[in-house]
């Protein structure tokens, strides 16, 4: 007994000394980073988190301690707290229905909001995205799921439920809120009244625990919340995109689904709007502050869904908390430049500071920490976070189906998961076609499973037909069918060669591959004081060990002691295999790109959908069983991941700071919002008008995205902006206002609306006015349809056009059709709709005037005072004063106004100046800045000792091979 008790003593005696010098290394490594007085999280509990984790670790691998218990717990002790929640849900319903003070307005300052209101709103979203699905499967599906996968595929479930009524809804334009109100007024009473009758259940639920999972999920809930309320801060809003995914909510709910389709063509997928929409309207808080709290759950489930996905992978539960905890904590290498290059001079704003923390991020790749650290803790924390969500209970019913059961009931979850995916964020489809791909290979049969064949090709034939019938680019609609494509290659690829050298083919994978990475390390410590990633265009071959971080490292590392064990199992080859078919795709994206067609820069892929298989894999160095004669490996193997943790875990102090600061949108701006903001955000949320445009005055576009996007409404487009701020000609503005209707102007003070029409606007009616903003009707003489509607949104704006020794052919109205040879000559407006064409040849000058023609140019053309849509070269602007292009220019002209011409259906083949915008000239211009040849890195002094390293470990292997060092097995 003394014995046993000198021995917990003993261990409790080392983790106290592992915890306090973690902790020290902790606080000394973040007093070095210059924070300024800008640091918006307590320093200290961060410290202690972290260091809480990594001591977790330490003792995981130190001791393998069993903490299984059995938890007897009765059926009527869980049916009463699930009833305390219903019944707050219940009592929300009612007051929705009786006094819906919070539904007049979409934004609150969390201070205003009653603290019943929020734990009543929490309540309410459990509810709904668990409830029906509950029922569901019980009434109808009677699905045998264990907890943990109904913890992670009732969501998705629930969810589709939510988001189908929800469109149902907004396509006949009821009143939502009510309608919301009363469904979760029924749902709460039918379960109420299923709770009640479990009150009389005496029957007991067994449930095996595991103490240290716990301690180890619930370590890393603390810290993720801990960094991304840190991140919020006293604010109430979410960040960056989250913003664009607000205001789609707010503009469906204000509007419709119909509106929105409309005035966004081709839009950003909706699905997930849609039915987080569902919940705010049913929940007791505004619509943005609600956004706030999906946000939170989706940080929550994305732990839950990353432990199921691994935990069910590998048979362990320690692998799904430890790949947790090295996902949650490890980040990139950010914080180490910000030591080394403090700012210059003093940082007195927050916008310097903030301009500091991007200089520091670009160097290592803005598409990694600290602006998108693998947690989501920032501006992608809404549709990008929960696509991976989705993701991931994708990869459980996949592996479930392949490797555990052959259920149906996995594919249905499969199915889901791809709608949503499709609908809501197609990128995340990638993922879950390589991972069907690998099922295939290593587990599936010869044959592909008619079963999996029909709920796959289902699913994204009908996401292909919806993106085809919308015009979206054919990029989507192959994105969207790769799912499929991955399992017809994957069967072509699946033979008994293949299969019976593709084991140790993978291990000769992960040697070359380690040997790759410590290249890429060499190659970026060679470049270290020149390098400066930004936004890569092109993924260069040593950037993946820079973007990955200290995740990178740890599941390097892992793979290093898996290439030197006895045999590598099916499942943890399914999670090598995926990792490596992602690069192979990265690679392919990289190429197709450069050579042939411009798809997508490799971000978000790389390096964002990299994390959670980079843990994943990580997490496999804890399975090891060292033998007692190498003790001294196991105490090595702990420190290097402790403080690894304590290290990697850095970048989050300059993630937390950059997205506190960084508060307005695009990312990387920033906007303070006031009182004045609130008012006139839920003014325009409740304005009664069918126009979702709002002219906008005096405010930068990164500030109009609080007063107007927030509100539900939008501002137009760029090129009706400038047209609008430039114009002189009533029958312009007329034409513009009927291409993008608006009923009002926004004018932010001190500014004046400053038209060149002012005239037209001296007689304007007031409507709304605070300290900050000024809200004016438009005049109605100005909203007039014009003498010509608009044929098309797509269109170019110039003043006159000019040709030399050009062919000209002209196609009027009525059919007259023209051709003259070459000639000199030039086109300008006449207005009323009229061109005037004149040509000339030698000392002939003819002047003709046709009514809006199709009209084809071939030689020489100038476009003068361009404006454009879109960018057409290199110049980053959408106006240009003069564009030459020699070649061949088609177009119909839609209207004239008194010094413009509008052009419509344009096209042209032949060379621009300034020169055509040229994603290879970019990146060929990318590469000889920051390449290094890899030639140059192998025949450099530390190239030389790693080859030589490599080498000598793959002797001493063969050599050895009868003596095991190192055993890996599954620990369950």
């Amino acid at each position: 007994m003394d014995l046993k008790f000198n021995i917990k003593l003993l261990k409790t005696f080392v983790i106290l000394i592992v915890f306090v010098s973690l902790f020290s290394l902790a606080r000394t490594l973040s007093s070095l980073i210059p924070l300024g007085r800008y640091f918006v999280s307590d320093l200290n509990c961060f410290c202690i988190l972290v260091s809480a984790i990594a001591t977790f670790t330490v003792y995981i691998l130190l001791f393998r301690p069993r903490g299984l218990f059995i938890l007897n717990l009765e059926r009527r002790v869980i049916a009463s707290l699930l009833l305390i929640l219903t019944i707050m849900s219940f009592s929300g319903a009612i007051i929705n229905l009786i006094s819906p003070e919070y539904k007049h307005v979409v934004l609150m300052p969390w201070y205003d909001i009653a603290q019943y209101s929020v734990l009543v709103s929490l309540s309410t979203m459990l509810l709904l995205t668990y409830v029906p699905a509950y029922f569901l499967n019980r009434c109808m599906l009677k699905c045998k799921w264990t907890f943990l996968e109904k913890a992670i595929f009732y969501p998705i479930i629930s969810l589709t439920i939510l988001g189908g009524t929800n469109l149902l809804l907004s396509l006949l334009n009821l009143h939502r809120y009510t309608t919301w109100s009363i469904i979760l007024l029924v749902t709460s009473i039918i379960f109420i009244w299923y709770l009640v009758r479990l009150l009389r259940n005496g029957k007991s639920v067994v449930l095996n625990i595991d103490a240290l999972e716990v301690l180890g999920l619930l370590l890393a809930i603390a810290f993720r919340l801990f960094v991304f309320y840190s991140a919020i801060g006293d604010n109430f809003l979410l960040r960056g995109d989250a913003l664009f995914h607000i205001h789609q909510m707010a503009f469906v709910n204000k509007f419709n689904i119909i509106k929105y389709y409309y005035i966004y063509r081709r839009p950003y997928p909706v699905l997930f709007p849609l039915y987080w929409l569902a919940i705010a309207n049913a929940c007791s808080i505004p619509l943005i502050n609600m956004a706030t709290l999906i946000a939170t759950f989706n940080q929550v489930f994305s732990i839950i869904s990353m432990y199921a996905f691994v935990k069910l992978l590998t048979g362990s539960r320690l692998a799904g908390t430890i790949s947790v905890i090295l996902w949650t904590t490890l980040s990139g290498f950010g914080w180490i430049s910000s030591i080394e290059s403090p700012p210059k001079e003093s940082l007195t704003s927050p916008l310097a500071y903030l301009k500091y923390i991007s200089h520091i991020a670009g160097r290592f790749g803005c598409t990694s920490s600290p602006i998108n650290p693998p947690t989501y803790i920032g501006g992608h924390t809404l549709a990008r976070f929960w696509g991976l969500c989705v993701c991931l209970v994708a990869l459980v019913a996949i592996i479930q189906y392949y490797i555990n059961y052959r259920s149906p009931s996995y594919l249905f979850i499969l199915s889901l998961s791809i709608l949503h995916l499709i609908f809501g964020h197609p990128t995340e489809l990638i993922l879950v076609a390589l991972a069907l791909a690998s099922a295939q290979l290593l587990f599936g049969d010869r044959v592909i499973d008619k079963n999996v064949l029909l709920s796959v090709g289902l699913s994204t034939l009908i996401g292909a037909i919806y993106h085809y019938l919308l015009g979206y680019p054919l990029s989507w609609c192959v994105l969207t069918l790769m799912p499929l494509f991955s399992l017809i290659i994957s069967k072509l690829l699946r033979h008994e060669l293949f299969l019976r050298n593709l084991i140790p083919n993978l291990k000769t994978l992960c040697i070359i591959y380690v040997f790759l990475c410590g290249l890429m390390y060499i190659a970026f410590a060679l470049k270290y004081n020149t390098i400066y990633l930004r936004y890569p265009p092109y993924t260069l071959w040593y950037f993946p060990a820079i973007e990955w971080g200290f995740l990178g490292i740890a599941s390097n590392l892992s793979i290093f002691i898996l290439t030197l064990s006895e045999s590598m199992d099916l499942r943890k080859n399914f999670a090598l295999f995926l990792m490596f078919l992602q690069l192979f795709f990265l690679f392919m994206l990289n190429l197709i790109n450069y050579y042939f067609l411009f798809i997508i820069i490799p971000f978000p892929f790389q390096p964002v959908l990299f994390y959670y298989i980079l843990a994943t894999i990580g997490s496999f160095m804890f399975l090891i069983r060292i033998p007692k004669s190498y003790h001294h490996f196991r105490y090595i193997l702990a420190l290097i991941v402790a403080v690894l943790i304590v290290i990697g875990s850095m970048d989050y102090i300059l993630s937390v700071n950059f997205w506190r600061l960084a508060t307005g949108y695009p990312t990387g701006y920033r906007v303070d919002l006031d009182e004045e903001d609130i008012q006139i955000i839920n003014y325009l949320y409740n304005l009664n008008t069918s126009y979702p445009y709002l002219a906008l005055f005096g405010a930068p576009i990164v500030h109009s995205n609080f007063a107007i996007r927030l509100s539900g409404m939008t501002f137009h487009p760029p090129i009706a902006r400038l047209v609008f701020m430039s114009t002189e000609d009533l029958e312009e503005l007329r034409f513009i206002f009927t291409l993008f209707p608006s009923e009002y102007i926004l004018v932010l003070k001190p500014y004046q609306y400053f038209l060149k029409a002012r005239s037209l606007f001296e007689k304007v009616s007031l409507i709304f006015e605070n300290k900050k903003y000024r809200l004016i009707h438009i005049p109605y003489d100005v909203l007039k349809s014009p003498l010509v509607l608009p044929s098309t949104r797509d269109f170019l704006i110039v003043s006159k056009i000019l040709f030399n020794n050009s062919k000209v052919e002209v196609r009027g109205r009525q059919g007259k059709y023209l051709e003259y040879p070459l000639c000199n000559g030039s086109i300008e407006s006449v207005s009323n709709n009229y061109i005037s064409i004149c040509l000339k040849k030698g000392k002939d000058i003819k002047r003709l005037t046709f009514y809006l023609p199709t009209i084809l140019l071939e030689g020489e053309i100038a476009l003068v005072d361009l404006i454009s849509e879109k960018r057409l070269t290199e110049t980053k602007t959408l106006t240009l004063p003069l564009l030459s292009i020699e070649g061949v220019v088609s177009f119909n002209v839609i209207s004239t106004f008194r010094q413009r011409i509008y052009l419509g259906n344009f096209t042209y083949e032949g060379g621009l100046y300034p020169r055509e915008y040229s994603f290879k000239r970019l990146v060929d211009k990318y590469i000889l800045i920051n390449d290094i040849s890899i030639l140059n890195v192998i025949s450099h002094s530390m190239g030389l000792i790693w080859t030589s390293t490599i080498i000598i470990i793959i002797i001493i292997r063969l050599l050895v091979n009868k003596y095991k060092l190192i055993k890996i097995v599954l620990t369950r």
